[in-house]
């Protein structure tokens, strides 16, 4: 059964009616307003109307079940996925070796590594684990980029297995340089 509620439960539905007309009025005075004084008047007179407004619904019942309802029916926010393992360094040398073979295109090497990359958590400085399998994943997903090919694979197995040396470092970075620089005399 519902039970009416009674004056001084509900506000009055009139009253919150006449407060807003009466701010649609003075909102027209404001923009009307040709001193700055008439201008100030009426926007502290907006002002204490709109806090009238706001503690009539803050004082109605029926606004906070709904609102406590809203909110309860709100759907959270979803988790992201967690993140998916580094490929080891055989997953990786199994990608270049297919690809070494032909059986892999290019593209399928790129969208393979943009994959992996977004979906691991890479390592942060080149010392961490993990980092020389990250830094050649990067560099596959780049493909469109530093055009890297399976005639290069020889030196990016040597670079995986390098262990993050600074040799390897070395090595890995002048590879890099030297197909960026042999595609720049191509395209010339």
């Amino acid at each position: 059964m519902v039970v009416p509620l009674s004056g001084s439960e509900r506000p009055d539905r009139r009253t919150e009616a006449r407060l807003r007309e009466r701010l649609q009025k003075v909102e027209a005075l404001h923009a009307g307003a040709t001193t700055p004084g008439e201008r100030a008047a009426a926007a502290e007179a907006r002002t204490r109307l709109l806090e009238r407004l706001q503690g009539l619904r803050r004082d109605d019942p029926i606004a906070r079940f709904v609102a406590e309802h809203v909110a309860a029916l709100a759907v959270p926010p979803t988790r992201a996925a967690p993140p998916m393992p580094m490929p080891t360094l055989r997953q990786v040398l199994g990608v270049l070796a297919v690809w070494e073979a032909g059986d892999l295109t290019a593209e399928g090497v790129q969208a393979w590594a943009e994959l992996v990359v977004d979906r691991v958590d890479l390592p942060d400085g080149c010392a961490d684990p993990g980092a020389v399998r990250a830094e050649v994943i990067l560099q596959l997903a780049a493909l469109h980029r530093i055009q890297l090919t399976p005639e290069e694979v020889p030196d990016i197995r040597r670079f995986l297995r390098s262990g993050g040396e600074p040799g390897g470092w070395s090595e890995w970075f002048e590879l890099l340089a030297r197909v960026a620089r042999g595609a720049r005399r191509s395209s010339s």
